[in-house]
């Protein structure tokens, strides 16, 4: 089933991307849009997202790169947006609604069948590539861990509907589990599990907003598991993913795209600050990496970190 609804979204997919190169070539009277050209308004996409806390600085970035997407089309855009507080399940379930157009998310088998993935790691593979917060006095412990029964013995803390917390369960960690990311750090502090693994790019300046001066980036361990984060669009909405989809292909291939993601403050402090090098790296297996994900694609994934992931198991 999960097979034949998947097959079905691509085939939509698909039929939009021929669409809209036709309504494109009659709208524009058959003259080729160049890359950052004053649009000819031919076509325009309102986006609306229901969800979205300011706080989080993953919206911010995604929403960079639709402008992106855009600036290479011929097409315009308007976004709006309401800035509530839901879970990822909520979200999808919007967007699956078409009460709002898309999100950004770990891809995850659901999400693939019932939206529009649109396979373009947005943080080049960065997401599966997690750094544990922690308290501050326990950094002692972590230092002892030398092998992956050693580090199972701390408790995790993750989002209820993030895949990361599938992969973890199906590692054999002990995961607990809330509604979102703020509730998590105040349960860490409050001592209710021992870690926290983020994207190496989150919890820097998630530490700056929760002001946790007990709490602090573990210093000595990486785990690292496969998991691009995608934008994820709704399936009422192909043309907008097709329009998306080939304005982001465009800056892939002219370098504009590695020129935004180098650029974002929070990958440039991670990249800086992580040294990935020096931990002890412990390479999980992700069984719900669905068989779509662009792996092979060299020019979508960031070289310097790829290599720590062990895909044999693929």
């Amino acid at each position: 089933m999960l097979n034949r609804l998947g097959s079905h979204n691509a085939n939509v997919f698909k039929a939009a991307k021929l669409v809209i190169t036709a309504i494109t070539a009659l709208a524009c009277g058959l003259q080729p849009a160049a890359a950052h050209a004053a649009p000819q308004a031919c076509l325009h996409f309102n986006i609306h997202n229901s969800c979205g806390s300011g706080k989080v600085r993953g919206n911010e970035y995604t929403e960079g790169l639709v402008k992106l997407a855009f600036s290479y089309s011929d097409a315009t855009y308007s976004l709006s947006k309401d800035y509530l507080t839901c879970s990822q399940k909520r979200e999808a379930q919007l967007v699956e609604q078409d009460k709002s157009s898309l999100l950004w998310a770990a891809t995850k088998p659901e999400l693939e069948v019932n939206l529009i993935p649109i396979r373009i790691p947005i943080y080049k593979g960065l997401l599966g590539v997690r750094l544990a917060v922690i308290r501050k006095q326990d950094q002692p412990h972590f230092l002892h861990v030398n092998n992956l029964d050693d580090l199972k013995r701390f408790t995790v803390g993750q989002g209820s509907d993030w895949s990361d917390t599938l992969i973890l369960k199906d590692a054999g960690f002990s995961v607990i589990t809330a509604s979102d990311i703020h509730k998590l750090y105040n349960m860490l502090e409050a001592k209710r599990f021992d870690m926290l693994p983020r994207g190496v790019m989150e919890p820097w300046g998630e530490l700056r907003e929760v002001n946790g001066d007990t709490l602090a980036i573990e210093q000595s361990l990486v785990i690292a598991y496969p998991m691009p984060a995608y934008i994820f669009v709704s399936p009422n909405q192909p043309e907008l993913a097709a329009r998306i989809e080939a304005g982001l292909n465009q800056p892939i291939a002219d370098g504009s795209f590695d020129n935004y993601f180098f650029n974002d403050e929070l990958v440039k402090e991670a990249l800086n600050k992580a040294k990935v090098e020096n931990r002890k790296l412990f390479s999980l297996p992700n069984p719900y990496l669905p068989e779509a994900t662009p792996l092979n694609n060299k020019s979508l994934w960031l070289d310097v970190l790829t290599p720590l992931l062990d895909l044999s198991y693929l």
